[in-house]
């Protein structure tokens, strides 16, 4: 089993930057890429080792060398969902204020299964699918502000389920 891995605060600063700017060279790059596998089928599967490292990365050389896999083994086999050529199945319309959304969710790592193991995420779910209810044209019953419980005869108020 690989050891968890140790850095300090200044080394995971210096990795993070690493990683962004190698994600803004890999958004760069999809005009360029064939938007569809290079490699057949089992390509990285025999390029990658049969056994999990003993030990996480914990040298720059060794953090360079994850990033350089994964130009070198991972990227040439994806699809690239993200490319300006890519218009199967349906859009996946990464962007960058969403990946930055998507990191600081990873920062939190919280448990946003109720209210008691994470408050913060409960509330802002709430807010989100009204402000979404709102958006989408909604009638007020959908909102988690609405109780319409008591004058419709329904199984529950607002918050996502519109009296359902």
């Amino acid at each position: 089993m690989p050891n968890a891995p140790h850095m300090t605060p200044a080394q995971f600063r210096d990795q993070a930057n690493q990683l962004l700017d190698w994600a803004q060279r890999y958004w760069d790059s999809l005009e360029d890429r064939a938007v569809t596998p290079v490699g057949a089928p089992g390509t990285l599967l025999a390029a990658l080792p049969g056994r999990a490292p003993e030990a996480t990365p914990d040298t720059d050389s060794e953090w360079d060398a994850i990033r350089d896999d994964l130009d070198r083994l991972i990227a040439p086999n994806l699809l690239h969902w993200q490319s300006p050529r890519f218009f199967g199945y349906f859009p996946c319309n990464a962007s960058g204020p969403g990946t930055l959304g998507v990191l600081a969710a990873a920062v939190y790592n919280v448990n946003g299964m109720l209210w008691a193991t994470s408050p913060a995420a409960t509330e802002l779910e709430t807010r989100l699918l009204d402000w979404c209810a709102h958006a989408f044209g909604l009638p007020d019953r959908f909102l988690s502000t609405k109780d319409t419980r008591q004058n419709e005869g329904n199984r529950g108020g607002g918050g996502g389920n519109g009296g359902a």
